[in-house]
């Protein structure tokens, strides 16, 4: 796997993550998310992956427009209780692709940063499909990254870095996959834990 970015989205079962589907290879069972990390230090914990889902398009094809993947996490004892991911870190609502125009602001990690997270809020765009943003730097590291959307009271994940090359050949542009009902139907079947195929090898960027 990339070092990638990932974060708790909202699910019955209280368990799932989103990142990019290129950040995974497998069956995603093992993986490690880390949430809050900063400085070395774990605040919540570390939590085990074991399984990740994505859409036909990606598995079959590795479809940019399908570059997203949703992680589904083991719970942990924690005080005497069987708790979910969710319970700790609370969740984003999972929403469609953003309108061009709309302000998304975007937590990351990137490699090589001295263990701090980067962020920048930016103003949406499209190029051939792809949703994107421009805000410097987001490299190596920031695949998976949740475009975060105000939608009332709550923050939506309306796109996560990748797509159309990977996220982007350049660290000053940023792309996503145009969230959909495909989008939404991979969430819904790793929500039912329905059998995960492995992920197929990463192809090549383009870049």
């Amino acid at each position: 796997m990339h070092t990638c970015t990932a974060s708790v989205v909202h699910s019955h079962a209280r368990n799932l993550l989103i990142t990019a589907a290129h950040c995974i290879t497998g069956t995603g069972d093992g993986y490690v998310f880390v949430p809050g990390y900063r400085n070395g230090i774990a605040p919540l914990g570390s939590w085990t992956v074991i399984s990740a889902y994505a859409t036909p398009q990606w598995m079959t094809g590795h479809d940019e427009q399908a570059d997203i993947a949703f992680l589904v996490v083991a719970p942990q004892r924690i005080g005497g209780r069987l708790r979910q991911i969710e319970d700790i870190t609370g969740a984003y609502t999972l929403a469609k692709a953003p309108v061009a125009g709309i302000r998304v602001t975007v937590p990351a990690y990137a490699l090589g940063s001295d263990d701090q997270p980067v962020t920048c809020t930016a103003r949406v765009y499209y190029t051939d499909g792809f949703p994107a943003f421009n805000c410097n730097p987001y490299p190596s590291g920031t695949s998976g990254a949740p475009w975060l959307a105000r939608q009332g009271h709550t923050w939506a994940v309306v796109g996560a870095i990748g797509g159309l090359h990977q996220g982007g050949c350049l660290s000053w542009t940023s792309y996503s996959a145009a969230f959909g009902a495909g989008t939404l139907r991979a969430a819904a079947a790793a929500e039912k834990g329905r059998h995960a195929s492995p992920f197929p090898p990463i192809g090549s960027s383009g870049c």
